[in-house]
């Protein structure tokens, strides 16, 4: 697996319920945050998510819900070259 798919894989189930808690159970408003940005960005959301269109970003959507990484890969997997596109060539 790629460095980040198993960095990602090995979080304990501490940490994930300390980032539930701190994104949903505490969550703060946020929507100011995305028009303070001095990188290029885009966003990504599921049609059915919760989670509304970014203020001041282009929002790319594609089917399902908040999980759309697990319902749609492909869709994501093409997102996320289209950011480290942004980023250019390293």
């Amino acid at each position: 697996l790629p460095r980040f798919e198993q960095q990602f894989l090995s979080n304990s189930n501490q940490s994930i319920k300390q980032t539930d808690r701190a994104v949903i159970m505490e969550a703060k408003d946020s929507q100011h945050l995305p028009a303070k940005l001095v990188v290029p960005a885009i966003a990504l959301r599921g049609e059915e998510d919760y989670v509304k269109d970014p203020i001041g970003l282009e929002t790319t959507v594609v089917p399902g819900g908040h999980i759309s990484p697990w319902e749609q890969p492909e869709a994501v997997t093409q997102f996320i070259k289209e950011v480290i596109a942004l980023a250019g060539n390293p």
